[in-house]
């Protein structure tokens, strides 16, 4: 086969569109994929927000209940990276909720992050 040959200069031609073609169309597909997956991700936590504000909200008034089971294991997992805190604070007295996989310090108060 010469190197000028007609086959050699189609098949290279073919190879590298169809690279660029697969590079565009992955690139395509990984920015849909992400962008579903962030959403989905956002409405899981919405609803998981959602529970724990609408169990404060029906507590009794002065109290601060534990919330209910949320559905999702992870919360109970020690360092799972799932957490949510609750803090009540009237006058001195402070009063907070977390969930078991939260550690031992808690997460900082808005106030004293910075």
């Amino acid at each position: 086969m010469r190197v000028s040959s007609l086959a050699q200069r189609l098949f290279l031609t073919a190879t590298a569109v169809s690279i660029v073609v697969l590079m565009i169309i992955g690139f395509f597909l990984s920015t849909i994929y992400r962008s579903s997956l962030e959403r989905s991700f956002d409405r899981r936590l919405n609803v998981f927000l959602k529970t724990l504000v609408a169990d404060v909200a029906n507590a009794p008034s002065g109290t601060l209940p534990e919330p209910a089971a949320l559905g999702e294991p992870l919360f109970d997992v020690p360092l799972s990276g799932w957490y949510w805190q609750l803090l009540r604070q009237s006058g001195d007295a402070t009063e907070i909720k977390r969930s078991k996989s939260l550690p031992e310090n808690g997460l900082p108060r808005l106030d004293q992050a910075g």
